[in-house]
């Protein structure tokens, strides 16, 4: 039996190592277009901060880690392009064709790029793998960059710029606020993975974008004031409690000098 698997990190690896467990005796092999095969994304943020300061510390399994443990083979830089299940084959980008008895797809997702002018511009990156986290902190770096826009405030969204923050750059978010004809509706503490939670809104109605930017803000100053080892936002705000975490963004004077001058300490985890 030959199984192949197309794709890496979480999905990949795991199938693959299940298939294999098995069924010892059948051909596994996981076939991957990046050169890392599992890391800790929700780490990247904190890499482009500094917080974690090695590259190396993302890779959770390296190819010949993996091999070793599960007995799965590994082979990197290989973008599929071509399946023809009617012949049971996988054409990669390099020529090579591959046939396959059970064929496994977990290719994954891929960033949400708005249809809007300059995405291929220079200092325009994508959070999605170690590679974008270093081109991110690398460029910042070497230009000494002032100010950066982030578009999404989800939990990666607002970990990049707390870290952005935290290096000295003025940050802006931009996001789906619900949009209602009399104004904004901002929700807190939602959240999507293992743990599903659908977030509170605050009890407001915000009438223009740099109402709901400067609660943005408030909500990145208090994660990273106020946020402990290992939790999202939405941890934090269970935590404390939504009144308590909306009084503070509504009403609460929050110290952003003193806050961004504070070391952090720990950092989200898997």
């Amino acid at each position: 039996m030959k199984i192949v698997v197309l794709g890496g990190v979480a999905a990949g690896t795991k199938t693959a190592a299940k298939l294999k467990r098995e069924d010892s005796s059948a051909s596994v092999t996981v076939y991957t277009k990046s050169g890392d095969i599992s890391y800790a994304g929700c780490g990247l943020p904190y890499y482009v901060g500094g917080a974690i300061e090695s590259r190396g510390e993302l890779i959770v399994n390296t190819p010949e880690k993996y091999t070793g443990l599960t007995g799965v083979q590994v082979k990197t830089g290989m973008e599929a392009v071509a399946v023809a299940p009617q012949d049971k084959t996988v054409r990669f980008a390099n020529g090579e064709t591959v046939f396959y008895d059970k064929l496994v797809i977990a290719t994954g997702a891929v960033p949400f790029i708005p249809n809007v002018p300059g995405p291929s511009l220079s200092g325009v990156f994508t959070m999605r793998t170690p590679d974008d986290a270093a081109g991110l902190r690398s460029y910042v770096e070497q230009n000494s960059c002032r100010s950066a826009v982030v578009v999404g405030a989800g939990f990666i969204g607002l970990e990049i710029a707390e870290n952005l923050m935290a290096k000295g750059l003025s940050v802006k978010c931009v996001f789906g606020a619900i949009d209602y004809q009399d104004g904004y509706r901002i929700y807190i503490g939602g959240r999507w993975g293992k743990k599903v939670a659908h977030g509170e809104p605050l009890p407001r109605i915000f009438t223009s974008e740099e109402e709901v930017m400067d609660v943005v803000e408030k909500a990145i100053l208090l994660f990273r004031d106020e946020g402990q080892t290992g939790e999202r936002f939405a941890d934090t705000v269970t935590r404390l409690g939504f009144d308590v975490v909306s009084q503070k963004l509504l009403e609460g004077r929050i110290d952003k000098e003193s806050i961004l001058k504070k070391t952090v300490k720990g950092g989200a985890t898997c």
